[in-house]
């Protein structure tokens, strides 16, 4: 390659002529994609600056307008300034709003709180002010009602001042009412009957316990309640002799009347089975406690329909008589007969006939009746009876002549009865008069043995005296039970 300017030859790539100094501009050959890429860049680059062009433009623009407003942001700003005191007042004002109306929220949630009602009545309760301490616990009440600690202050505070039926009214709120536990409502019942008790008011603590539905508080004071009488049967038609037994819950006493008349406290007192025969019986009773409280009377009605007994035939017709005589009763099949001799009505209470009955010297009056089995009783039968006997000694010669001849036959020692290895004695009653079998009439004597202590019981001896000539002897009986008698030997 040589130099442009003097012709000097060149080296390939040298960028200076040796020779002359001349700077050598190399030219590289056209290629087109080198072309295009050229123009793609200078296009690119041309866009770039007419963006940057216009964005200073704009810079510009907005310097220029920002110039033309400093003027006015500065008179806002001291505006804003001006202000600023205001609007320091205006946040702490609200700042001191907020606090007095958080205080005051808080008043009222610890004003409506029920530990705050109660501590605050109780404070007042100290102080002897108990109707301030009432209205605290008022307001707890509204707060929760079925608190019963709250009542039970409530009612304490009542019953120091002499309140006492606020006091029950209160405690009824917890004994009364459902959803209370269990053991609240049985010491509100436990509290309301210590206050009855004090004022000696035991128809209120009745009446209290016969609407309670508690069975452990009804159990526990039962003794202060009056129920009407039980009866042993229920009312109706029974073909047996019904022995009605009244009961009641407690102590006291029950009046009853058998004709539906309306019983009071001088009616009948219920002591022993009242025991119904034939007809119709309207029983009304009431109960009367301890305490004074009187039950409601009830009244059962009862028809016995049974079968009355004959009436026992008396073989010996009334009259009198000279001998010594046996009255004979002939007993109604399935019957038994009682009867008695002193005039009183007979029951199965009496002396049961069983074997022929010696009629008593002097004048005798004997009522008989039949029982039938099922306990009904019959008609009574009357007999009337007066025995002259032509007698030399009197029932009490015969028993001093017995004592005589038992000494001086050494049986008994004296008069008395006393014998030998025995500590008590023997005495000796008369018992009837009868004819033994050899057709004397005799004087029946009975001895007994009785200790020490006075207790009697027959030795199963029997003594007999003659009535015609004082004759002392045994009485016996033969194989067909007869009486015989027997003479002591004169040795």
């Amino acid at each position: 390659m040589k130099c442009p300017k003097c012709g000097f030859e060149m080296q390939d790539g040298q960028l200076y002529c040796e020779h002359c100094g001349m700077e050598i501009q190399i030219v590289p050959d056209f290629e087109p994609e080198i072309e295009n890429s050229i123009s793609e860049t200078m296009s690119t680059l041309a866009e770039e600056l007419t963006q940057k062009d216009t964005v200073e433009a704009e810079i510009e623009e907005t310097e220029e307008e920002d110039d033309n407003f400093i003027g006015e942001d500065a008179h806002l700003f001291d505006k804003i300034l001006s202000n600023r005191k205001v609007f320091l007042l205006v946040v702490s004002l609200g700042t001191l709003l907020i606090i007095l109306l958080f205080l005051f929220v808080f008043f009222l949630y610890q004003h409506n709180s029920k530990g705050y009602q109660i501590s605050r009545a109780m404070e007042y309760a100290d102080k002897g002010q108990y109707e301030k301490a009432i209205e605290y616990l008022e307001a707890a009440e509204k707060i929760d009602d079925m608190d019963a600690d709250i009542y039970f202050l409530m009612a304490d505070y009542y019953y120091l001042q002499g309140k006492d039926d606020d006091a029950i009214i209160t405690l009824k709120n917890v004994a009364m009412t459902s959803g209370f536990a269990e053991e609240d409502m049985e010491n509100a019942y436990s509290k309301i009957i210590s206050i009855y008790k004090k004022n000696e008011d035991y128809q209120s603590i009745n009446d209290l316990l016969l609407a309670c539905t508690n069975q452990d508080v009804i159990y526990s004071y039962q003794n202060y309640m009056a129920y009407p009488p039980d009866y042993s049967y229920i009312e109706g038609t029974y073909q047996e002799i019904v022995p009605l037994k009244l009961s009641s819950n407690t102590s006291g006493k029950i009046y009853y009347t058998m004709d539906g008349s309306e019983p009071d406290e001088n009616s009948a007192v219920y002591t022993t089975p009242i025991f119904l025969e034939t007809g119709t019986y309207e029983i009304s009773a009431f109960f009367v406690n301890d305490y004074g409280i009187k039950s409601e009377t009830i009244t059962n009605t009862y028809v016995i329909e049974l079968s009355v007994p004959k009436a026992p035939e008396i073989n010996t017709y009334s009259g009198e008589y000279t001998e010594p005589t046996m009255i004979e009763v002939v007993v109604p099949e399935g019957c038994k007969v009682y009867y008695t001799t002193d005039g009183s009505e007979p029951s199965a209470d009496s002396t049961q006939y069983t074997e022929p009955i010696s009629m008593p010297i002097g004048d005798s009056v004997f009522k008989f009746m039949s029982y039938s089995k099922e306990g009904v009783s019959g008609e009574i039968v009357t007999r009337t009876y007066n025995l002259k006997l032509n007698a030399q000694y009197t029932i009490n010669d015969a028993l001093s002549l017995l004592s005589v001849s038992l000494v001086d036959q050494g049986y008994i020692l004296d008069l008395y009865g006393n014998k030998e290895g025995i500590q008590g004695r023997y005495i000796y009653k008369y018992g009837s008069v009868n004819r033994a079998v050899d057709g004397q009439d005799y004087y029946f004597i009975y001895e007994y043995y009785e200790d020490l202590a006075g207790n009697q019981s027959k030795t199963g001896r029997i003594f007999g005296v003659n009535i015609a000539t004082g004759v002392c002897g045994d009485i016996g009986l033969d194989e067909e039970w007869n009486y015989y008698f027997a003479p002591f030997s004169e040795e």
